[in-house]
């Protein structure tokens, strides 16, 4: 694998700082990553009277447009450059729009099929309503693709001061006697900014819950096929240097935010549960631990997260397993303690014996046979592009993009088709 070393990087925030346990050799990509990172403070706001939330269920997609029915540029999303945008809906689809009164701030898009991508990507532009001026207003959010939207939403606007009757969740496009098109305040890879921090200030404060602990771990053990092999070895450890061992899956969001709004630091696997905290206190630490073996991560996510919210940044090599996995996949990983993570815990006066650092066996063995079972569905690279091909065939009759995207998802899990 590579040497081990540590770097320190003194982050501009208020003097925290940032130490990566990891091999030599990924020392300088993981720095351009950490330097990356920009916080703006320079979010305007265009106003426009008469103007459309446009929600394009054909294309799948969302903006919004002036009276003339010209695009207004500042609706459109991003996330990693400003080549990944999404599509600019069709004029069409403004005809027989529904009318809304008052003063409107346009959401983009709820992202409501996942948590952490609402909370980095549906809360961005609601920050306007910290100001008296847009304190009532209504959010607009444009929801293109029918699915359900799941109570967390509600429930985390409701936290940052939005009444529920005003919250619409547009599946068809809307029009407004004012609508305000805030710029987004944090954009995945990107950058983030103060007031995007205190959105999350607020939902803090006003979350409410029961037990709080000063050091917490969060766990993937209950996740069922998704969770990580090796992790619960590893948890044990932190357990024994005094974390308390939290699985958000079984909390409500509200009891997830209150406890991480309560701890001074949070460890776990690199994931969404660690975005939580976006609503920690600033001065505080969190571990991150590298789970896959890949260079692909949301390090850089994480960092955003943890330099909006003033926090203190520790990312370990953790992954030791034999086929090198992406962040996102469903492939097996597996971690361990490393010689990386050893050396953090040397650092960070971590007790431990023989027995824990030892390799855990059992979830080696767990993890190859989850291995050979993922392979065998996985199939021949021959096998693939003959399935492949035909999902493409098939999908190509359904002309609507929404559906032909939950078809083509269903044709993958129906062929067993797995990346």
């Amino acid at each position: 694998m590579g040497k081990s070393s540590q770097h320190n990087a003194t982050n501009p925030n208020g003097g925290l700082f940032v130490r990566l346990y990891m091999p030599d050799e990924y020392q300088s990509h993981y720095k351009k990553i950490l330097d990356s990172a920009v916080l703006r403070d320079d979010l305007e706001i265009t106003d426009v009277p008469n103007g459309f939330v446009a929600v394009d269920r054909w294309r799948g997609t969302f903006g919004a447009y002036d009276a003339a029915r010209h695009f207004v540029p500042q609706s459109t999303s991003y996330r990693y450059t400003a080549a990944h945008r999404q599509k600019i809906p069709r004029r069409i689809c403004l005809r027989h729009a529904s009318h809304i009164d008052g003063t409107a701030i346009y959401c983009g898009k709820d992202m409501s099929f996942h948590f952490g991508h609402f909370l980095l990507e549906g809360l961005t532009r609601i920050w306007p309503i910290l100001s008296q001026q847009y304190s009532g207003a209504k959010l607009v959010f444009a929801h293109s693709d029918g699915a359900d939207v799941p109570e967390f939403v509600t429930r985390l606007l409701y936290l940052a001061g939005v009444c529920p009757e005003n919250v619409i969740i547009a599946k068809k496009s809307v029009h407004c006697s004012r609508l305000i098109i805030p710029r987004q305040s944090f954009c995945i890879g990107m950058y983030s900014s103060p007031a995007y921090g205190a959105v999350l200030r607020r939902i803090a404060d006003n979350a409410r819950g029961g037990k709080t602990y000063d050091k917490i771990y969060l766990s993937r053990a209950k996740m069922g096929d998704r969770k990580t092999y090796g992790e619960e070895h590893i948890q044990k450890i932190f357990a024994r240097n005094g974390y308390t061992i939290i699985y958000p899956e079984t909390l409500s969001v509200e009891e997830q935010i209150y406890i991480a709004a309560h701890c001074t630091h949070m460890a776990g696997c690199a994931g969404s549960a660690l975005h939580l905290a976006a609503f920690m206190k600033p001065g505080g630490t969190v571990i991150q631990l590298k789970r896959n073996r890949g260079s692909g991560d949301n390090m850089g996510t994480q960092h955003l997260i943890n330099k909006t919210a003033g926090l203190n940044f520790i990312v370990i090599w953790a992954s030791v397993e034999e086929r090198p996995t992406a962040h996102f996949t469903p492939c097996p990983q597996i971690i361990g303690v490393t010689e990386h993570m050893r050396r953090f815990f040397d650092d960070a006066g971590f007790v431990y014996d023989a027995a824990d650092i030892a390799p855990d066996m059992t979830a080696r063995a767990e993890y190859n046979m989850a291995m050979k079972q993922y392979l065998a569905r996985r199939g021949s690279n021959a096998s693939r592009r003959v399935r492949g091909a035909l999902i493409k065939i098939c999908a190509a009759f359904v002309p609507i993009p929404p559906v032909r995207r939950r078809v083509r998802s269903f044709l993958k899990r129906a062929l067993g088709i797995v990346e």
